[in-house]
């Protein structure tokens, strides 16, 4: 791991390019530590997820774009942030499986939906001095047409490129035996890039 005063001078260098401007030292700390203080990196890494967030409904401050796309996923309360956080502190995003029709959605709605909430968990876990949350998945009577592969592997392929480890366990509720066997059997396959994985999968 980084320590303090490393991190601290590669965000320092960070700041010396303009297009970091947009984000707080925080979120630069972030992908400094995430690029194992390579400052050079961690800027490519940093202009494009503005880049991404952008497209996405804007950054920072136009929250009203990007929950107006929500709204269709947000009134199912497809996702949200619990009041509640965990017994370690961590703020917890709650996601019902079953809310979510895979042949009705709108893909623009969930991602946006899922950006939304990941950015207020990241904030307040980062309010109370933490950096990661955890991701309760409730999986109970789920069938087929809650099952969404486009979504997934959107959704890894943001975790892994605009969020690295910031998920620090997810924990499934009710998950089907098959699951843990899919994820075993995908893993030497999978069409994706590698994703860190986060620190624990637990089933409830």
């Amino acid at each position: 791991l980084l320590d303090d005063a490393a991190t601290a001078k590669a965000v320092s260098e960070m700041r010396q390019d303009a297009r970091t401007k947009p984000l707080s030292d925080d979120e630069l700390a972030w992908f400094a530590r995430d690029r194992r203080g390579d400052a050079r990196e961690a800027v490519e890494k940093v202009v494009q997820y503005i880049r991404w967030r952008k497209d996405r409904g804007g950054l920072g401050s136009d929250r009203e774009s990007l929950m107006r796309r929500a709204a269709p996923e947000a009134r199912r309360r497809v996702g949200y942030l619990a009041r509640e956080k965990d017994a370690l502190n961590r703020p917890t995003v709650v996601v019902v499986a079953r809310r979510h029709d895979a042949m009705r959605r709108h893909l623009k709605a969930s991602q946006a939906l899922c950006v939304a909430v990941l950015e207020d968990a990241i904030a307040e876990a980062v309010k109370e001095g933490g950096e990661q949350v955890l991701a309760l998945v409730d999986l109970r009577q789920v069938g087929p047409q809650n099952v969404d592969v486009p979504f997934l592997l959107w959704l890894i392929m943001t975790l892994r490129s605009y969020f690295p480890k910031r998920l620090g366990q997810v924990a499934l509720v009710d998950p089907p035996p098959v699951l843990f066997e899919a994820v075993r059997l995908q893993r030497p396959t999978r069409p994706f890039p590698r994703l860190r994985a986060p620190s624990r999968v637990d089933g409830v």
